[in-house]
């Protein structure tokens, strides 16, 4: 016993010396412009492995809607990661509706003041990592100052909610920007069909308008590991889209920013027949992991049944061959029976992914 003790003493010892120390890495840059379309470089680090731990972004009129980030990963020459600076933080109608609606904070995302965001997202890498800014759009005579600060740490693994994830982990964006008619589905994530990538979902943004305000009774389905081929009932995440974003009843009491979900815009008009919301949901507590592929979709609107591809008001075992009873009559907050068929709807959503190889698998923290 004490010959196996002595062993292991000295095993983690010398796993310990050979253990790469976890350092700190980051820099700041204070009142720099942002000539016309020009990509800044804002950041440049090469002695990974590591990840971006926190982001800050300032400047009226350059870290706006009209501002994209770009991250180049391990040298590549094109961006694997790239984001409009606002969508990216559940903010989807831009910076003048969103001003009245700061300060706010929560874990992973803030608005603070005027043109001024951040994140805590955890952008990985395994060499190198490069950052840059651009306003795509923009005349050649602009020249907006900003300001920007990062941090992140290296030899330390990736860490999500009570999950450690694998050496090999990315973060993708998936991107959705289109008009949806009634009833009509829309994927936020596809990933590639068969075991190609292993992943968990982190965070979805989401901004949508319509005429009438029923694209909100859409729930958000996920097809796990070719469950859309096999004939299985996806797993819902919702049953509507106010409860994906952990609200109820239309998001009747307004805006709110949590760590989990936030409400960042709402407009109701029946006077311009507008609704429109924006909003955000991260996965860190209850995540959504996959092991081949993925699909995250959403409907315009809804259909209660029991078929496999209609929100469920019965707990039933169906499958596709069974035909659905479906009704699109729901009630309204006083238990009034309502039609509530949607319009076409304009749906922009990012859904941000941890993706890791197919062999690989996370781990408890």
């Amino acid at each position: 016993m004490l010959l196996h003790s002595a062993v292991a003493a000295i095993v983690l010892a010398v796993a310990c010396v050979q253990a790469a120390p976890i350092k700190s890495f980051g820099d700041a840059i204070k009142q720099a412009q942002l000539h016309g379309s020009e990509e800044f470089l804002l950041f440049s680090f090469d002695d990974g492995p590591g990840w971006v731990a926190e982001q800050w972004f300032t400047g009226q009129g350059a870290m706006d809607e009209n501002c994209v980030i770009a991250y180049y990963i391990d040298g590549e020459a094109q961006a694997s990661l790239e984001f409009n600076v606002l969508m990216a933080h559940g903010i989807g109608f831009g910076e003048a509706k969103e001003a009245p609606n700061t300060p706010w904070d929560s874990k992973f995302l803030g608005h603070d003041s005027d043109g001024a965001v951040y994140n805590t997202y955890r952008i990985p890498f395994a060499k190198s990592i490069r950052i840059s800014a651009r306003r795509p759009h923009a005349a050649k005579t602009e020249a907006p100052y900003f300001w920007y600060i990062v941090r992140g740490v290296t030899n330390a693994p990736v860490r999500l909610g009570d999950l450690r994830l694998p050496a090999s982990t990315r973060l993708r964006l998936y991107e959705t920007d289109r008009s949806l008619k009634p009833y009509e589905f829309v994927d936020f994530v596809s990933t590639p069909a068969g075991k190609q990538v292993g992943g968990a979902l982190f965070q979805v943004t989401f901004a949508t308008n319509s005429s009438v305000p029923f694209y909100l009774e859409g729930c958000v389905r996920a097809y796990i590991d070719g469950g859309l081929t096999t004939n299985r009932r996806p797993m819902f995440l919702s049953s509507g889209t106010e409860d994906f974003f952990l609200s109820s009843y239309y998001f009747n009491r307004g805006l709110f920013h949590g760590d989990e979900a936030g409400l960042t815009y709402k407009e109701f008009d029946k006077n311009t027949s507008t609704y429109a919301v924006g909003a955000y949901k991260f996965f860190h507590a209850d995540p959504v992991l996959f092991s081949e592929d993925f699909i995250l979709r959403w409907r315009n609107g809804e259909l209660l049944g029991t078929g496999i591809d209609d929100c469920p008001n019965a707990r039933e075992p169906t499958d596709r061959s069974i035909t659905s009873q479906r009704r699109d009559a729901f009630r309204d907050n006083l238990g009034a029976p309502k039609l509530a068929v949607p319009q076409s709807t304009q749906v922009r959503t990012y859904a941000f992914v941890y993706e890791w190889d197919a062999d690989e698998a996370p781990t408890a923290a």
